[in-house]
């Protein structure tokens, strides 16, 4: 089937083929010395199963064209090349999640991304058995190949936009730490990892954010932590926050012990989140009677800093929620010291 000059041609091929339509590109033209002429140079575009999407093909083609010497690109090249731009911007854990969640593309990975579809995509979602959390990182990872793709003109359309699952219902009870508990990490604070949990309970950081964090980000002489973007979970937890009076000797003594980390042992050892949780926070958890998780204290502190008082924008500020409206957020701005003041209200007592 012949179309008009520079738009393409299909052609059925012979015999009992499952793709027998083939679309046929004209790439330019070459110097044939036998016939003493130019001739024109081409190049299939794909094999299609009829003539219908054949024509498609084309025509998606023909309204936005993209490099066809490189339309053998498969689904794992593409994700080699976007996970190299991707680590030095998250945190290594939010990264080893991706990787992990890569895996579950295994039976598309040598796929040519311009044959993928959105069926493919959604078929690799159905066979997931895992929570929403880890679809929803399969989703991501699925939607920077895909935009990586358009953006290099590899494709024309992104089906990851088409792919869906269901959201898992709420199943987590959060527990508050009660006065009675706090009172008694107080009393073990030489331990560390009491001291651990004292920080989070009187900062409201996330955990990753003080075990990945550096010395660096420290001071101890402003009284100030710095979460910056290679741990911050988004863009409103990028920020800087003062530390609560009652923790700065903890955070001496945190980082007095002299390791790039903030985070570590009175040994010297980097504490690492899987061996607390199984070690240290398990035990812990024995001796008070009752199971937290790591967020508790996240939740407590908010928790806590409402009972206290303090104004909801200065909890937003310290925990690194975005703030309610736009005028909060991009018009008031909050000095350290009023941040500090507010933040010594907070009080477990």
């Amino acid at each position: 089937m012949k179309n008009a000059n520079g738009t393409g041609c299909i052609h059925k091929l012979s015999g009992n083929r499952r793709k027998p339509y083939a679309v046929i590109l004209t790439t330019g033209t070459e110097y044939d010395e036998k016939s003493d002429s130019y001739k024109q140079k081409r190049k299939y575009l794909g094999y299609y199963a009829s003539q219908q999407e054949a024509r498609k093909a084309l025509a998606l083609y023909m309204d936005n064209p993209y490099d066809i010497t490189k339309h053998d690109i498969t689904v794992n090249d593409i994700w080699s090349l976007v996970k190299t731009k991707l680590e030095p911007k998250i945190s290594a854990s939010r990264m080893d999640c991706y990787n992990s969640a890569y895996h579950y593309l295994e039976s598309i990975k040598n796929y040519k991304i311009r044959e993928l579809r959105a069926d493919d995509l959604q078929a690799v979602m159905d066979k997931c058995d895992k929570k929403s959390s880890t679809k929803q990182n399969i989703k991501f990872v699925m939607s920077k190949i895909y935009e990586h793709a358009m953006m290099n003109d590899y494709i024309s359309k992104d089906y990851s936009q088409y792919v869906y699952f269901d959201i898992d219902p709420t199943s987590i009870k959060r527990i508050v730490y009660t006065a009675a508990e706090v009172e008694y990490l107080w009393r073990n604070s030489s331990r560390w990892e009491c001291a651990l949990l004292l920080v989070l309970l009187y900062s409201g950081m996330r955990i990753n954010e003080f075990l990945s964090n550096k010395s660096d980000n420290i001071d101890i002489d402003k009284q100030i932590i710095v979460i910056p973007e290679g741990i911050a979970k988004n863009k409103s937890s990028i920020r800087t926050i003062p530390m609560h009076d009652k923790i700065v000797p903890l955070l001496k003594e945190f980082k007095d012990r002299g390791s790039e980390w903030i985070a570590v042992k009175p040994t010297g050892s980097r504490i690492i989140y899987k061996n607390f949780m199984s070690r240290e926070k398990k035990l812990l958890d024995e001796e008070l009677g009752v199971t937290h998780t790591p967020h508790d204290t996240r939740h407590s502190f908010i928790t806590q800093a409402r009972q206290c008082g303090l104004d909801n924008l200065i909890i937003q500020r310290l925990v690194g929620h975005t703030p309610d409206t736009i005028t909060q957020g991009r018009y008031t701005h909050i000095e350290m010291d009023e941040l500090r003041y507010q933040l010594n209200y907070v009080d477990y007592e």
